[in-house]
């Protein structure tokens, strides 16, 4: 082993990666179930066809169903859900930019499962609707 030779007696010790095998094609599914049917193990059929126990599982499992997407859910959104839906937004502003109505007629008219605030904070974010507090005229005649 002098001048950097290297031994070719030896083998290593760790395992040389296999490259991988390509899929099953329809004709080995078919085999591999006929042999399950014939009533052979599922070990023997493995070293038959000359593929790894999972992959001869898997064309006997059952197909799960397709996953039904919901349109509603944003899976990437974190936090709570907003307090007013889009269109309940829409409604409120248009109610509200229509007549003098406080956030509590606005609540009550609307029928809204909201806070008052939440719905004073709304309308103060409307650029264009111009929010003012209501003056209390009960305690000005004393």
């Amino acid at each position: 082993m002098a001048g950097g030779e290297a031994c070719s007696e030896t083998t290593p010790f760790y395992k040389i990666p296999q490259a991988k095998k390509h899929r099953l094609t329809e004709r080995e599914k078919g085999k591999i179930e006929g042999l399950i049917e014939a009533g052979m193990s599922k070990r023997s059929i493995t070293r038959s066809i000359g593929r790894s126990p999972d992959t001869v599982c898997r064309p006997l499992a059952p197909k799960p169903p397709p996953k039904a997407r919901k349109k509603d859910k944003h899976p990437n959104c974190s936090g709570a859900p907003p307090a007013l839906m889009y269109r309940e937004l829409r409604w409120l502003v248009r109610t509200a930019a229509k007549g003098d109505y406080s956030a509590a007629q606005l609540k009550a008219d609307l029928q809204l499962d909201v806070h008052v605030r939440t719905i004073k904070r709304t309308l103060s974010r409307v650029d264009w609707l111009i929010f003012t507090k209501m003056v209390n005229t009960q305690g000005a005649g004393w």
